[in-house]
């Protein structure tokens, strides 16, 4: 008898257990997408943010009811409806509410609910979301800056700008949600321990992007170290350009695809190191790669623009040498081989010339330099801009718009930005002619042409005067390049810069007989 009844009551204990196991694994089922948690920013108006989450199949049909609350103000409420519909895969179900438009800069509660089951996120600010991208010196953290006290004394003076960082994850087809071990750091807010960590070219620009517009920043970093263009792409971008398919190390997969249907602002981006040498298919990828985010994003969640703006830091530095391939025809490649951005093939993008920036002691390898401050700060002046439409705000140096022989015919006459721009020249080195035995040849072709130095002959207020003299006097010049060098000078030292904004002058290269 006792034996029995103490078989009854393990069997209750069992019976209990096992409801509670059910009752969890049904509370879990509903839940927020893995990216929204507390103290996040959602997209402020007047685009419209998207919230959405998964639910259990057994759900579908059901309503779920989302409510936002101001927090300063109780009385302040929405309430939005959602039906639970099938998922993106078999075993998924889902919701998704997109909310109205919101521009206050009070913190709200998000309260979501499912017949007896609650989540709830708070402290939700409303601001612009960026999306901050590529390898490793997009990785390279604010702890790794010279003199990073500087920056992360002050952090905590800034708690509207809010963080979250994507883990080092792949995945063999695309994902809709992040993956239980995708997530590093889940919306924080900026303290001494949790932006050392962080991107700092992200941060940087996000940090003064919220002092110039004044309301909050959310900035979310997908990046990892030694990675490729191609490993960012959609199987279809990489069609565009007959492409390689890595799907070995397939990230778009797993760390940009979840986002889709995340309402965001902009992206940054910083990456080509990893694809140097391939400057041909570069040309053609990188455009391919930010019009295919730009659709897909729009696609999913049309209130992510289908222009959205994109920033990007040019290739900086990496050894001090003469090597003159790799890194100067990718910085070309970067430009989609126009040399300035925003152009015809790269509407609404913005660049940060980083080549005047080296770092020949970096602790971190000559690649990885501590200068992003220089260049945070020209990508925010391209991101007001462009992103922003202050187009009272100059984001880029001089770019030449007139490459012709002098009248005296001793000199090549430089006039840039069609005399708009006063040129502060520092150096009179950096710019080379392509001299060559047949006017039809092109630098660089071994025994016929070669690039030789064309030092700066004269400086006028918006132009210069290069040398125009081959060693052999009977060759043609058939070009025209500048600091085409993977370091091509000292710190804040290349040639060529505005008297008005100190912002350098890009590189270019200038095919004409002349």
């Amino acid at each position: 008898m006792e034996l029995a009844k103490s078989f009854f009551i393990f069997f209750l204990i069992g019976n209990c257990l096992a409801e509670i196991r059910n009752v969890r694994q049904a509370e879990t089922e509903f839940r927020f997408a893995s990216y929204y948690a507390n103290q996040m920013v959602l997209q402020r108006g007047p685009q419209r943010a998207n919230i959405w989450g998964f639910a259990d199949r057994s759900d579908i049909g059901a309503n779920v009811t989302l409510t936002v609350t101001d927090s300063t103000n109780a009385n302040i409420t929405t309430d939005y409806a959602a039906v639970v519909r099938d998922g993106p895969t078999p075993s998924d179900a889902m919701w998704e509410v997109l909310l109205n438009a919101e521009t206050s800069q009070n913190p709200f509660t998000i309260t979501a609910r499912l017949n007896q089951r609650t989540e709830q996120l708070t402290n939700v600010l409303f601001g612009d979301i960026w999306f901050c991208s590529g390898q490793s010196n997009m990785v390279h953290t604010v702890g790794r800056l010279d003199n990073p006290d500087d920056e992360l004394d002050t952090v905590e003076n800034f708690p509207d700008v809010r963080i979250f960082r994507v883990n080092t994850v792949t995945a063999d087809n695309p994902l809709f949600d992040l993956p239980f071990n995708g997530i590093v750091q889940n919306w924080e807010l900026p303290t001494y321990e949790s932006i050392e960590q962080f991107s700092a070219i992200c941060w940087l620009y996000g940090k003064e992007m919220h002092i110039q517009k004044g309301y909050p920043i959310g900035l979310i970093t997908s990046a990892w170290g030694g990675t490729r263009i191609e490993e960012w792409m959609s199987p279809d971008a990489m069609n565009a350009c007959n492409a390689e398919d890595l799907a070995a190390e397939y990230l778009w997969n797993a760390m940009i695809h979840p986002f889709l249907p995340m309402t965001l602002y902009g992206s940054l981006w910083y990456q080509g190191e990893g694809n140097a040498g391939q400057s041909a298919e570069y040309s053609c990828l990188f455009p391919a790669m930010i019009s295919d985010w730009r659709t897909k994003w729009n696609a999913r969640n049309a209130q992510t623009s289908a222009q959205f703006p994109f920033g990007f830091v040019q290739l900086a530095p990496n050894a001090d040498n003469d090597v003159d391939i790799g890194f100067p025809d990718l910085r070309w490649a970067q430009t989609a081989n126009v040399g300035y951005n925003p152009n015809p093939q790269m509407p609404g993008t913005f660049m940060a010339v980083a080549m005047d920036q080296p770092d020949f002691d970096s602790p971190y390898g000559t690649v990885h330099p501590r200068y992003k401050r220089p260049l945070a700060d020209r990508l925010v002046l391209g991101g007001r801009n462009i992103a922003y439409n202050e187009t009272f705000v100059v984001h880029q140096g001089p770019f030449p718009t007139t490459i012709v022989r002098g009248a005296s015919g001793v000199g090549i006459d430089i006039q840039y930005d069609n005399a708009n721009t006063r040129v502060d020249v520092r150096t009179v080195e950096g710019f080379e002619i392509c001299c060559s035995e047949d006017e039809d040849e092109q630098c660089p072709v071994v025994g016929i042409a070669e690039w030789e130095g064309a030092p700066i002959l004269e400086v006028r207020t918006t132009s210069i005067t290069i040398q125009a003299q081959c060693a052999d006097a009977s060759d043609f010049i058939v070009g025209v390049r500048y600091a085409w060098r993977v370091s091509p000078c000292a710190r804040n030292q290349c040639a060529i810069y505005s008297a008005q904004t100190s912002l350098p002058g890009p590189p270019f290269i200038h095919w004409a007989v002349l």
